[in-house]
């Protein structure tokens, strides 16, 4: 239904905004990250599209994250075993799943501190002040995940 209204030019930030948060949920982050980012597009002050946009960056960042354990485990398993060739790729393979996480991450941000903002919910605030400081600590920036700790009720 989304995505035929969509396709059919009778998108609203509301429409967009369920149907990445439908996608969200499903765990198909770069599709809800394409429709929230139209939402917000729309409207940039919308709050709910601001805040599930964030958590759609957190969690595919942390799905990065499993992958960079793997594979960080598994070179430390074989690396012995390996080729110099196979490190260097496996090293390499890391850094670039470092950054992209890091990069995730700080996108999730700029997301966050708008929700932030605009909440008027103490549940919601304290909601996002989680995730906040889930994403400020992994970008390390010490001082805001800090800040965000009360709010946050950690």
């Amino acid at each position: 239904y989304y995505r035929e209204e969509i396709n059919q030019g009778r998108a609203t930030k509301v429409m967009l905004y369920n149907y990445g948060t439908l996608l969200l949920g499903l765990e198909a982050y770069d599709e809800a990250i394409t429709q929230l980012i139209k939402a917000v597009a729309i409207d940039p002050l919308y709050g709910n599209a601001r805040f599930n946009l964030g958590a759609a960056y957190v969690n595919k960042a942390v799905d990065i994250s499993a992958q960079y354990n793997v594979l960080d485990d598994s070179l430390h398993a074989n690396r012995t075993n390996w080729s110099a060739r196979q490190v260097t790729q496996a090293e390499a393979s890391l850094r670039a799943l470092y950054e992209e996480r890091k990069n995730l991450f700080q996108q999730a941000i700029i997301h966050l501190e708008i929700a932030r903002e605009r909440s008027v919910d103490p549940d919601a605030t304290q909601g996002i002040c989680r995730v906040l400081f889930q994403a400020y600590g992994h970008t390390d920036q010490r001082a805001k995940t800090e800040e965000v700790r009360s709010c946050a009720a950690l």
